[in-house]
């Protein structure tokens, strides 16, 4: 599998700042179609990883099927840290994580697992302390009470796999005749005060390659913010409503994923800045946390 991922993603440019449903061919719910333009509402899986739970597939998703790979990782005391697989415990911590073969296919960069900035509990992340950008870790939200005083932004401390697992939601896209697309957003058990963004990802049937869209509906259609509460409600336009799988249709969308970022900045994987040190990119900034699969039949 490992092989076959390298294959698949190798030359791809990766531009990421990115409840279980029914049956695979099922994985949307569609409404009205036809004349009155297409309503789709697909609900969302939690995952550990790029298409994964606890090292396995999450869904048998289109175009590339099981594919899947490391993404996020847990906190290791002895160094470094390690991939989330299903030896892992579910109270294992959450940590910043650079999986090796995913930095190295996408970014060409060797040795990740070696960074000096990952196998950080997402409680102590570091943020942004001062005006001149000096970075450092924070206090929790629950540390400075309504939100007083200096915080991370995010309630993370304790952060386990069996509680990053707990988040579920929905997303609604709704495409009318003469009306610009848009998708709307229906997330529980985020983490409360987190920063999050959407990304989609589409297969290319003209080169045969898993391929990122840029920020889904936009660089600011994208970002999110979870209350209190770890709720996210939103909806956002989008250019073009995700296409059918059809002759025609070169890039066809296989999922979207809602991606946490612990360090609380809308900056995750610039390709520029993710080949030197401090690396940011997957694992590191940005995780993602619930992935809503597109129906294998299209829409």
């Amino acid at each position: 599998m490992k092989g076959e991922m390298i294959a698949l993603l190798a030359g791809v440019a990766l531009a990421m700042s990115g409840a279980v449903s029914a049956e695979s061919q099922a994985q949307g719910r569609p409404g009205e179609a036809g004349r009155s333009g297409v309503k789709l509402t697909i609900e969302g899986v939690g995952v550990t990883g790029w298409n994964q739970i606890f090292g396995a597939p999450a869904r048998d998703l289109r175009f590339v099927g099981d594919l899947n790979f490391d993404v996020a990782g847990v906190f290791n005391p002895d160094g470094p840290a390690l991939p989330i697989d299903q030896n892992t415990s579910p109270d294992a911590l959450l940590a910043s994580y650079a999986a090796p073969d995913v930095y190295l296919a996408f970014f060409g960069v060797p040795g990740a697992e070696n960074t000096p900035n990952q196998n950080i509990p997402y409680a102590d992340y570091p943020q942004i302390l001062e005006h001149d950008s000096t970075m450092g870790p924070l206090p929790q939200l629950a540390e400075n009470p309504f939100w007083f005083g200096k915080s991370n932004g995010a309630e993370t401390r304790g952060l386990t796999v069996e509680r990053w697992l707990t988040i579920e939601g929905e997303m609604r896209f709704t495409c009318l005749p003469n009306r610009r697309p848009t998708y709307s957003l229906r997330v529980s058990n985020a983490i409360p005060g987190g920063l999050y963004t959407v990304w989609g990802f589409y297969f290319d049937q003209g080169t045969g390659q898993l391929m990122p869209d840029y920020a889904f509906g936009g660089t600011s259609a994208n970002t999110f913010v979870a209350d209190i509460d770890g709720e996210i409600r939103g909806k956002r336009a989008l250019n073009s409503c995700p296409q059918q799988v059809g002759p025609s249709e070169r890039y066809v969308p296989v999922a979207t994923f809602l991606v946490f970022h612990p360090d609380g900045r809308v900056n995750a994987a610039v390709g520029h800045t993710v080949a030197t040190p401090p690396f940011i990119g997957p694992g590191m900034t940005a995780t993602p946390q619930i992935m809503f699969p597109m129906p294998k039949g299209g829409f």
